[in-house]
This record gives structure tokens, sequence and C-alpha cells, in this order.
């Protein structure tokens, strides 16, 4: 059978003029040129003839006789090389997601949806019920070989198609095929102007993501320097707060010196200057600038406390450019008495005879100061 008998039970076998004649349960078969390369002919209209058994064949040189058991049944078969016609496909129908469209149309192009196709369709042979079909979906793909005359297409992707379809019987080679052409558009979301504007929105979100994580963590660090700041400023101001306490000590030895000796009016000159430095202490040590006329006031309390301990050994200069606005230049706070107190410690009260202590304020330009702090201790 798969060499082209219609059945591998043969029946009965008759040879003619080098041509063997073979019956089988399913029809008649012809074998001619059996001694080099055997061609198979099939007779598939005679299994409707051979209803009853097969008791005896002959075959002259047109037809063929059959004797069975209800009499003799004979056709006339052509036995010269002729040239048989090929099977012609035709498509009986065709359906898109359950609507059937136009047998005699050969273009369709489709909206997008569950994109899903039927075809039918069936050749003739009149020689053989035996049809073989071939069919594919695209000029460039192979052939697919099938014997139902059904095919149905499911979920297609968008795009342009080229459905053709042929059929061959098993005593001819492939017909005409039978075409048909179609496109399936894309979905709005397939389209390049959809993707186009999907990529630009990714973008956009991933650069706004990208720019809120950015701004917390540098408001997260702003905080933190914010914070720090904070914690250093309250340092300042608590260092602000703390005076010297061999200062302080000094300061009421002096007050007690003065009245264990009677001297009152030294000891209230003194105790007076004292709270003043206090109070002044007081109210610039909680910020963190203040006016140079502040700045000025108190540097002056403290050197008029420490003149009133040293007498002649400590004298102080204060020179202020004219060109200063005391009351509106800011420094920082409480900036030049920890130096003049270090030219003092460090600088004239090792000096037996004393010393000077000059303090020069200068602008050097709009915005900047020059202060320099001399004495001419021992360095």
């Amino acid at each position: 059978q798969k060499n082209g008998l219609t059945n591998d039970i043969c029946t009965r076998l008759f040879i003619k003029n080098n041509e063997i004649w073979v019956i089988t349960n399913k029809g008649v078969n012809k074998i001619s040129d059996y001694a080099n390369k055997a061609e198979v002919i099939n007779f598939d209209y005679g299994k409707d003839l051979l209803t009853e058994d097969v008791n005896n064949l002959y075959i002259d040189d047109s037809t063929a006789y059959f004797a069975t058991n209800k009499g003799l049944i004979l056709f006339k078969y052509n036995n010269k090389n002729k040239i048989r016609s090929l099977p012609k496909v035709y498509i009986t129908s065709i359906i898109k997601d359950g609507e059937r469209l136009p047998v005699n149309q050969s273009n369709f192009t489709f909206e997008s949806g569950n994109n899903t196709i039927l075809f039918t369709f069936g050749a003739v042979d009149f020689t053989t019920s035996d049809i073989t079909y071939r069919y594919r979906l695209n000029e460039n793909s192979a052939w697919l070989e099938t014997r139902t005359r059904r095919l149905d297409f499911s979920a297609l992707q968008a795009g342009d198609y080229f459905f053709e379809v042929s059929a061959k019987s098993q005593n001819n080679g492939w017909g005409p095929s039978a075409k048909i052409s179609f496109t399936i558009k894309k979905h709005f979301w397939q389209s390049l102007w959809f993707l186009s504007i999907l990529i630009l929105l990714v973008g956009y979100v991933f650069y706004r993501l990208a720019v809120y994580i950015t701004r917390r963590q540098k408001d997260k660090e702003q905080q933190q320097l914010l914070l720090k700041n904070r914690i250093l400023m309250l340092e300042q101001q608590a260092l602000q707060a703390m005076m010297n306490p061999h200062f302080v000590f000094n300061v009421m030895n002096s007050i007690q010196h003065y009245i264990n000796t009677q001297n009152t009016t030294s000891a209230n000159k003194v105790l007076t200057g004292f709270a003043r430095l206090i109070r002044k202490n007081l109210e610039i040590c909680t910020k963190s600038y203040i006016t140079l006329e502040e700045e000025l006031e108190y540097l002056n309390l403290y050197l008029k406390l420490e003149k009133n301990r040293f007498g002649d050994k400590l004298k102080y200069i204060i020179n202020v450019d004219n060109e200063i606005d005391k009351d509106e230049t800011l420094i920082p706070s409480m900036l030049l008495q920890p130096y003049v107190e270090n030219a003092i410690w460090h600088g004239i009260m090792p000096k037996e005879t004393g010393g000077v202590i000059q303090i020069n304020i200068n602008l050097r330009d709009e915005h900047y100061l020059n202060i320099e702090i001399i004495d001419d201790g021992v360095g």
C-alpha cells in the first residue's frame, strides 16, 4: 500500500503485456514496468462495482472482465500513456471569528479579534477518492500535508498571510493551488506610535522616580546636616555660656580682697562690672551672630575687669575703622574674647614689666573685616 496499492490484501492477479493487474478488497490496480521502475495506477471506481467475490478476471487490449457470483462485470480502460488532468482544489467556505465570508474574494483585511480562521475545501478526481492535500500560510514556508478537508487556524498573530492549498491523487501529481491572501491588523497597543508613547511614559516614570529618590536622599542628607549644625551650634552656645573658671575665681578673689580691706568703692566697682559681664554673656551666648558693637561692649567689660586686677601691668588699645558701621556689622558671638584672654595669659602675664594688647579692626572690602590682636609679650 505504501507503494501505491489500494490495499495490502490482494485477491486476484492477472498479467497482460508486461503489466500486472491486482485486485484488492478496496479496488483495482495496474502495475506497469514492474521489472524496472514500477508504476501503480489505481482504478478506484472498480471497488464499487466489485461488490461480490471475484472468481476470475480477464484483460484484453481495451477491456477488463471480472467474473463474480452475480455475473460478468467489465469496464474499458486505456492502455496508452495519456496525460491526465490534475485534481483542482476549490475553497468551499471561509469563517473568521464565527462570521462567514464570501469565497469568491481572494483578499481580506481583518481587524484584531480572536484571530481564528476556518477554511474548508475539496478536490475532484473521477478516478479515485484517495486524495491528499497540502497547505501553507506563507509563500516562503514549507508545505504541510493532510487528508482532512477542514483547516482551523486559531490565535493568529497580526501580519500578512497567504493561504495556499493544493491536492493530488495516487495517479497524479500536485494540482493547481487555491489561494487566499489576508491581513490581520495589529492591536492599537502593538502599533509603533503606542509603543513609542509607552517607552516615553516608562522613561518619564523612571525619571520621576529617580528624581524623587535623589531628592529624598538629598533632603535626608540636608536634615542630617541641619541636625549636625544644630548640635554644633548648641555645643558652641554651651561653650560660650561657660566662662573661664580661673577668670571667675580671680574676680571673686579680687572682690573679697576689696571687702576685707574695707575698700567698698573698688569692691562695688568690680562687682558691678562682673555682674554686667555675666548678664552680657547670658545675652549673647544664645545668639550665633551679634553686632560688632555688642562684641566690643562685651570685650571692654572683660578687659576692664582684667585691668582692675593687673593694674598698670596690662594696657590695651582698641582701634576700629571709622568706615565700619558697628551697629549693622555682624560677627560670630564672643569671637574676640578667647583670643584676647589667650594673649593676656600667655603673652603679657609672663612678662615682668607687663605689656600692651592692641586690637585693630579694619574694613578690607564690602564683605570682609580684617581683625588683628597684637601683644608685645613673651609670645
